[in-house]
């Protein structure tokens, strides 16, 4: 049994982390934190655990074997080195740091305390995705040409625990490239783990459109961003990271190959639409014969709870966040020089690998 603590109360615990370790057999819920003591409270009665007043409670619990991080984005790095200096297995939500460096410490001292380290990219989890990847590893769709997709929401002052214009995300020493580490880093390591292939050069336009403090002046942090990617094979597309999405949330990616167009929409019955040359579309729905509670879990948690057990490694590495963090600091560089093409540091540049 897996003894778990979580650092951070807010919505993606809520809707995540505390009900998916609760429904997993292999894992048991400690200890809750939060800044604000009545949301660990709360989830504490609500999962018959137990809270506490200071995080390093949990940090320093001998009974508790892994960690979730789910605070704001500037404190994951520095929560995370504790908790593995402490001998725990990490879960550290997205984006995994704000600064590349901070990142690349992040994994440095999970393999010297030889503990986990995983990141919370949960897209690649989507059911729609996983049986995208399948698809695209039978190579029938051919050779990948290009790609489109977008992630868009309302966002976080209507989702996030903190429903007002003052909540932490539009604090820019907090949250760091907005909607584009929010949205667009699940986007961005979708695309290159469902393509496999690494992104060299980006052109990105990153603005604040619509989000405003309760001053009516703009918040500053990135709610828009626009991002051309050309990966190292030469396959160019773009993705779109939005906070001002009023409708629907847009939550799409479209692969055009040699032999064919596959459409994903997760939020959509017929998930995974092909369209071959010339032919009618082929409709796919991944949900078929799936109970709700199936299709809620994000199945991350899970991930994380089965290779910390079974003593692998994890499928989401901080090698992973390092690269996303790599593309989204190259967009954010792109974007303050008029979007001019910008390359991307490699993980050998990043880890001085010669």
């Amino acid at each position: 049994m897996l003894k778990v603590g979580i650092i951070g109360c807010g919505s993606i615990t809520v809707w995540r982390h505390a009900p998916e370790y609760h429904n997993n057999p292999n894992s048991e819920i400690t200890m809750f934190y939060d800044a604000v003591e009545l949301r660990a409270k709360e989830l504490a009665n609500q999962y018959n655990s137990s809270w506490c007043s200071d995080y390093k409670e949990i940090i320093n619990n001998p009974e508790i074997d892994a960690v979730s991080i789910c605070t704001p984005n500037e404190t994951h790095a520095k929560l995370t080195i504790e908790a593995l200096n402490a001998g725990k297995h990490v879960l550290c939500e997205k984006p995994m740091a704000i600064s590349i460096e901070d990142a690349v410490l992040m994994q440095k001292v999970a393999n010297e305390n030889n503990c986990k380290l995983m990141i919370g990219l949960s897209q690649r989890y989507f059911i729609t995705h996983q049986k995208a990847k399948e698809i695209l590893t039978t190579g029938l769709l051919g050779r990948v040409i290009s790609f489109r997709g977008a992630f868009k929401n309302h966002g976080p002052d209507f989702w996030s625990v903190d429903k007002n214009k003052n909540n932490w995300f539009f604090d820019k020493k907090k949250s760091g490239a907005g909607a584009l580490g929010d949205l667009g880093v699940h986007k961005i390591d979708l695309l290159t783990w469902l393509i496999s292939d690494d992104i060299e050069y980006v052109n990105a336009t990153n603005v604040t459109l619509d989000k405003k403090d309760d001053l009516g002046n703009f918040v500053d942090v990135i709610d828009n961003s626009f991002c051309t990617l050309t990966t190292k094979s030469g396959i160019v597309g773009t993705i779109e990271a939005s906070w001002s999405c009023y409708g629907n949330c847009e939550n799409s990616l479209i692969i055009y190959c040699e032999n064919a167009i596959m459409y994903l929409s997760p939020e959509e019955q017929d998930d995974i639409v092909i369209v071959m040359k010339d032919e009618m579309p082929i409709r796919i729905s991944t949900k078929a014969n799936k109970s709700q509670s199936e299709l809620s879990n994000s199945g991350i948690i899970d991930e994380f709870i089965s290779s910390v057990m079974e003593n692998r490694e994890v499928a989401i590495s901080g090698f992973d966040g390092i690269k996303t963090i790599s593309i989204i600091n190259a967009c954010v560089e792109s974007s303050q020089k008029e979007g001019i093409r910008t390359k991307v540091k490699s993980i050998n540049e990043l880890l001085n690998i010669s």
